[in-house]
């Protein structure tokens, strides 16, 4: 038999719960209790049990520092944690200790029952998987688990991956058995600043995978950013006959969330598919349908084809605005890329049928061209990939649409006060790097295109810092370093007009005079008679 010990400094407590169980029956033994950690601890050397039932807060040693200093000795130890704090703090400690059971006080009878049969099922099946038959069962399980995955990850990896490519892979007839697919995301969002505690996802990932095995369906799922993806594969007519399959899912994963304090969960359910082609399809519904609880709100699930708004096409609706956002971007312009952000933002927002998702993909849209521009003139690398992660994790945190605009406006502001920061401290180097190549090539009739190439910045962006920098535009700059040429040599030297007008860049002497006499003031005839 298994055995079982009990912790808590409440003594009451602790015959309750040896009242609660009946652990004969569950094939359990109550090897003893402990008010305190430093004698829990010392009975787990002492009786090498294979449950701890422990408090998070004991005198002597509290229940983190036990079940750290426990698990180092007796690894495959089950510990499920009670507590009269719904803390986070504590809860994330135990997550990361790989301590996946965690109660409540006061004590629910039924849960705690569950809770010791699924450890005695996962105990009894790790048992038996040490048999030769079960090894090969799980080896098999196991490869068509691997397919599957690999399958998953590369839809999920890039939208360029065809399905289509996928299917084909020699190994792809093991991947699905069924005709019907369908994909849902469970998505969980929460308050507390940093990232979501490492243990949440798995803690979800175990709940659906025991859900899906009692739906008895084949199954592969991923972790996406702060979300469990999953695609299940099950006979034509299945879904029919289980039609509050999703719904108990969502109210143990609801359950399991509520634990912790700060989390909500909500679940987007794509649309039954009939191949496997339909998979990545699929998957965007549960993604968009997850996207829509911005409007919706959290913790509920949102069925894809139960929605009724309609698609708006955001790539016609920013593409006549599209090349001034990029001047805008260039000219590291923030309030007139926030300002168009927001009209477009604000005209998808004004009409309630208009679907959600559309706000997130007006926000990849800009993102990807900000990045683009942030690239072409020559940004650091590192900074146009922090803004388009960044931009990543705020579109994953937002839970409201006036929040995602806020989110993604206040990104903008802070990365181009950044990146102008960056500028004003090295951007003369550039105009150097210019002047110094147009000092050399003046004569060639160099381009404003070709100088830009030079230094590596875009066009339109090295024209601005050119004139901020130096107070006037290219052209005029170009004009005034030729005249200054076309002056020393009429100085110095005894060449005729049509032989100086070649030597400073200009084919036609009548042109050069016009241009001469426009930018010093007076012809060259005049202005040579004054040097002789």
């Amino acid at each position: 038999m298994r055995k079982v010990l009990i912790a808590d400094d409440e003594q009451l407590i602790c015959r309750m719960i040896t009242k609660m169980i009946d652990w004969e029956g569950k094939g359990l033994k109550l090897a003893g209790t402990a008010d305190n950690g430093l004698t829990l601890l010392q009975m787990i050397e002492d009786v090498h049990p294979d449950i701890v039932i422990t408090d998070i807060r004991m005198p002597g040693l509290d229940g983190l520092s036990l079940i750290e200093r426990a698990l180092a000795v007796h690894s495959q130890l089950d510990f499920i944690i009670i507590s009269g704090y719904k803390n986070f703090e504590y809860a994330h400690q135990a997550l990361t200790l790989g301590v996946r059971h965690y109660l409540l006080k006061p004590i629910d009878e039924a849960e705690l029952s569950e809770t010791l049969d699924r450890i005695i099922r996962e105990k009894e099946k790790d048992d038996e998987s040490r048999s030769r038959s079960e090894a090969l069962e799980e080896e098999r399980f196991s490869h068509r688990q691997n397919v599957r995955q690999h399958f998953l990850n590369n839809i999920l990896r890039s939208a360029n991956i065809g399905v289509g490519e996928e299917t084909e892979d020699e190994d792809s007839s093991l991947a699905f058995r069924n005709s019907r697919y369908l994909a849902f995301l469970v998505k969980v969002d929460w308050t507390e600043e940093g990232e979501i505690a490492p243990g949440i996802l798995e803690i979800l990932s175990a709940i659906i995978e025991r859900e899906e095995r009692e739906w008895g369906c084949e199954y592969v799922n991923s972790h996406v950013k702060s979300g469990v993806v999953s695609v299940i594969n099950y006979p034509k007519g299945a879904r029919e006959s289980h039609p509050d399959d999703m719904e108990g899912l969502f109210t143990k994963c609801r359950k399991e969330i509520d634990k912790f304090s700060g989390y909500s969960v909500t679940i987007g359910v794509g649309s039954e598919k009939g191949g496997i082609g339909e998979t990545r399809q699929a998957i965007d519904e549960a993604v968009a349908a997850v996207k829509c609880r911005i409007r919706k709100g959290l913790g509920r699930i949102i069925f894809f084809d139960r929605l009724s708004y309609q698609k708006v096409n955001v790539e016609e609706m920013v593409n006549p605005s599209r090349k001034g956002i990029a001047r805008a971007v260039e000219s590291l312009d923030a309030e007139a890329v926030k300002n168009d952000f927001q009209l477009m933002s604000e005209e998808i927002r004004a009409n309630p049928r208009n679907s959600p998702a559309a706000v997130f993909e007006l926000t990849e849209i800009f993102r990807d061209l900000i990045v683009e521009v942030f690239r072409d003139n020559a940004v650091d690398e590192k900074t146009a990939k922090a803004f388009a992660d960044e931009t990543d994790l705020l579109m994953d945190r937002a839970t409201s649409e006036p929040q995602l605009v806020q989110y993604f406006e206040d990104a903008v502001e802070r990365f181009f006060r950044q990146i102008l920061s960056e500028r004003r401290r090295s951007g003369q180097a550039p105009v150097r790097q210019a002047k110094a190549y147009l000092s050399e090539h003046f004569r060639e009739n160099p381009t404003l295109e070709q100088v830009s190439d030079v230094v590596g910045m875009s066009p339109a962006y090295f024209s601005t810092l050119f004139k901020k920098e130096l107070g006037i535009g290219f052209s005029e700059y170009l004009i005034q370093l030729r005249c200054e040429e076309a002056k020393r040599l009429m100085r110095e030297t005894g060449e005729s007009m049509n032989r100086i007008a070649e030597d400073v860049g200009y084919l036609d002497a009548k042109y050069f005079s016009r241009i001469f006499r426009k930018t010093v003031g007076i012809k060259p005839s005049e202005y040579r008679k004054l040097y002789r």
